[in-house]
């Protein structure tokens, strides 16, 4: 166990890159961002907590805690431009993955892929040759590389053996980022606009206009848009229901009533859809399962209904402007509408489709569909899609659309069979998956599957739900509670 818990290597290379590296990273970010307090202040501390962070043990767990708390920033540290408009990031999420890698490769643990990395990997392999026929090359390499990351994090974290701290502190993660995100969404609806947190990955007004429902803000906290936000609370409160249901806890109490409140702010539907169906599975197998006693499910998910209730007759005309208004409808309907023509679009290109994360350059907010090859595309999509998986359609052809409907299954699959179970160390697996599913569901109504913060949380949380060493999770009465 102590072999286990120390990384003498990865700790050697922390020192000497905190030691060397430091003074040309101040230099660079002090240079280039002379006019940014705010990235110079996170550089500083990066560093900081880097030479501080070299001298703890157990460093894997504590890297991927870290990894997932900050999936809900994209903090940049360096970009390359490539061919308009696509840029390649050097991120935090990079910083965090590769020290996750190292103490993985040093601790030598057995890689196992199942049936999720599997089809991941020949994903991989199809969109690799489809980047060859894209009508954004630089696009589809961008995005060709992100999803290489994000299998290797799901092999890691499938793979890798965490510990009972690492559990227990899980929920207590998942549960600060909640507060967090509530306390900023919060203070941008009250402030009626951004607050200045650009470096962290939220909107930049400058750039992308703010919308309003009846003069109230749609806050996007970090997340860059309302709808992903939506979704992003969706994953987390997914994850806390059964530690807010099964036990009381002022830190789990507080900081779902906060994600309510968070929840709600985006005024996301496809949100509160995913956040409604994965959570009623979750206290449904709860009260199947036993996993405490059925009175006090019962009891407290009447509470958690009516405090969210409460929420909702507060601003009834907010949410009755969601569902009635013109535009609100069209929306909606723009949902259906999109199927055939996603059809039509795929069948122009049936095998090679247009390329692999191209109709993220369609956005109806940005220009950047005059860049792609109109020999490849000849055809005006307008907007992105909003269904990840017409997108793979028409990104990734047939194969590649097939593949990825396959994966989508795959989870749901898992998720409802974890749902039968009721073994000792599978409840927080169950949360994990569930929590997993809700992302794919709100995916099928917005863009969200190109958000880098959401798939890196989606990832992390698919994986530990089928990490391979669930018998040695040491939980308290099979949920920790």
């Amino acid at each position: 166990m102590q072999t286990y818990n120390n990384t003498p290597l990865f700790t050697g290379v922390l020192l000497l890159v905190g030691l060397l590296a430091a003074p040309i990273l101040l230099f660079m970010v002090f240079d280039k961002y002379s006019d940014s307090i705010t990235r110079q202040i996170i550089v500083v501390v990066v560093i900081v907590t880097l030479l501080l962070f070299s001298l703890a043990r157990c460093k894997q767990e504590k890297i991927a805690l870290g990894l997932i708390f900050c999936s809900q920033f994209e903090i940049s540290f360096y970009t390359v431009e490539l061919d308009e408009p696509v840029g390649l990031s050097f991120l935090l999420f990079d910083l965090l993955f590769i020290g996750l890698a190292f103490c993985f490769l040093e601790l030598r643990e057995r890689i196992r892929f199942d049936r999720f990395s599997i089809l991941l990997s020949v994903l991989l392999l199809w969109q690799f040759v489809l980047v060859f026929f894209s009508a954004h090359t630089d696009r589809s390499i961008v995005w060709l590389l992100w999803q290489f990351k994000f299998l290797m994090l799901y092999l890691i974290f499938s793979n890798l053996k965490f510990g009972t701290n690492f559990y227990r502190l899980l929920p207590k993660t998942v549960g600060l980022i909640v507060i967090v995100q509530a306390t900023i969404v919060i203070a941008q609806y009250i402030q009626g606009g951004y607050i200045g947190l650009e470096v962290l990955g939220a909107r930049d007004p400058t750039r992308l206009d703010m919308h309003f429902i009846q003069e109230n803000l749609r806050a996007a906290g970090t997340l860059g848009a309302a709808n992903a936000l939506g979704g992003y609370f969706a994953i987390l409160l997914v994850f806390l229901l059964p530690y807010v249901i099964s036990r009381f806890s002022m830190f789990y109490s507080g900081a779902f009533i906060l994600g309510l409140v968070g929840i709600y702010i985006p005024l996301s539907r496809a949100g509160w859809l995913s956040f409604m169906l994965c959570a009623g599975l979750l206290v449904l197998q709860m009260f199947r399962s036993h996993l405490t006693g059925r009175l006090r499910i019962v009891v407290m998910s009447a509470a958690v209904f009516m405090l969210g209730s409460s929420v909702a007759i507060m601003n009834i005309e907010q949410i009755r402007h969601r569902f009635e208004d013109e535009n609100a409808i069209s929306s909606a309907e723009g949902r259906y509408k999109q199927i055939p023509f996603a059809w039509s679009a795929t069948m122009q290109r049936p095998i090679l489709g247009i390329g692999p994360g191209v109709t993220d350059l369609f956005g109806r907010w940005t220009d950047g569909a005059k860049y792609v090859d109109t020999r490849v595309i000849k055809f005006d999509l307008g907007n992105q899609f909003h269904n990840s998986i017409l997108q793979y359609f028409v990104e990734a052809g047939l194969p590649g659309g097939l593949l990825f409907t396959l994966f989508v299954i795959l989870v749901f699959v898992s998720a409802l069979k974890k749902l039968r179970r009721n073994e000792r160390g599978q409840a927080i697996q169950l949360s994990c998956a569930m929590s997993a599913a809700a992302y794919l569901v709100h995916t099928q109504f917005g863009t969200e599957i190109a958000n880098i913060r959401m798939m890196t949380l989606f990832i992390c949380m698919l994986a530990l739900s089928n990490n391979r060493h669930p018998k040695e999770i040491m939980i308290k009465r099979k949920l920790d509670l």
